[in-house]
């Protein structure tokens, strides 16, 4: 075999190892192949905690944004799950979905939602409809650099809800690390002036934020009492009571079975 045959031949085993590889990349690359790698995290974890920042913008008069900031912790455990945004809480255990409202003094009891709480992953039914129902009204580009990846909802018609939604994700273990749309809404201005006042009230066009910035994972919450629903409830002879924590709170039952 000459010197040219064999650089031939190289070449050749060359271009078909890169077909060959590039063909699984090609596949793995597509939104609905990595929004699948995520929630198949999410949802095979037996103990995953995270924290949760809820970020709100809205511009104002004169272009300045002003900003809410809600933090939140998140514990999906299979079937159970703790929760807590702001002040408000929530747990899931095989029989219960307890929701503690700190504030108005009172607590929810009813069915647990789902089977696996990895469904309850914030935002999981938005980022899919955007994926599913409304990829065609916008342009998708995803990038990646060493470490994250990224996946961009760019509005490309009228009908698209959002101006922008990204999602960005780490590229070793396929968690969440933001979650961020923007829009824009009409607001109302001058409502809540006085009747008298000679000012007509004006509809303004908001532009608005929300982003989800999620840090912190760990195995956390691992302990079968966090998951007790007498940590909040108890029974009276049938009647469902505030445990002695959460004493002088209302009560709302709504489950549909009893044992």
């Amino acid at each position: 075999m000459t010197k040219k045959s064999i650089q031939k031949n190289l070449l050749l085993a060359v271009l078909l190892l890169a077909a060959i590889g590039l063909q699984p990349v090609s596949a793995q690359n597509t939104p609905q192949q990595i929004m699948n790698r995520i929630y198949e995290k999410y949802d095979s974890v037996s103990y995953l905690t995270f924290n949760v920042k809820y970020i709100y913008a809205t511009d104002t008069i004169g272009g300045k944004y002003k900003t809410d900031v809600m933090k939140g912790s998140y514990t999906m455990a299979g079937k159970k799950a703790l929760y807590n945004i702001g002040d408000i809480r929530f747990m899931q255990n095989d029989s219960f979905f307890i929701t503690v409202y700190p504030d108005e003094k009172y607590i929810i009891v009813a069915d647990p939602r789902t089977r696996n709480t990895g469904s309850q992953l914030p935002m999981r039914a938005m980022m899919d409809s955007m994926i599913k129902t409304y990829a065609k009204h916008y342009t998708i580009k995803m990038t990646a650099d060493s470490v994250e990846g990224t996946i961009r909802f760019i509005k490309a018609d009228s009908l698209a809800q959002f101006d922008r939604f990204i999602i960005k994700y780490d590229l070793e273990d396929y968690y969440l690390n933001s979650i961020k749309y923007d829009f824009e809404e009409a607001e109302i201005v001058g409502e809540d002036e006085e009747e008298d006042s000679n000012e007509q009230p004006q509809v303004l066009t908001r532009k608005k934020s929300l982003t989800l910035r999620f840090t912190d994972y760990r195995i956390d919450n691992f302990s079968p009492d966090n998951y007790n629903e007498n940590n909040y409830i108890w029974f009276d002879e049938g009647e469902c009571k505030p445990a002695d924590k959460y004493k002088g709170y209302r009560i709302f039952y709504s489950r549909s079975g009893f044992f």
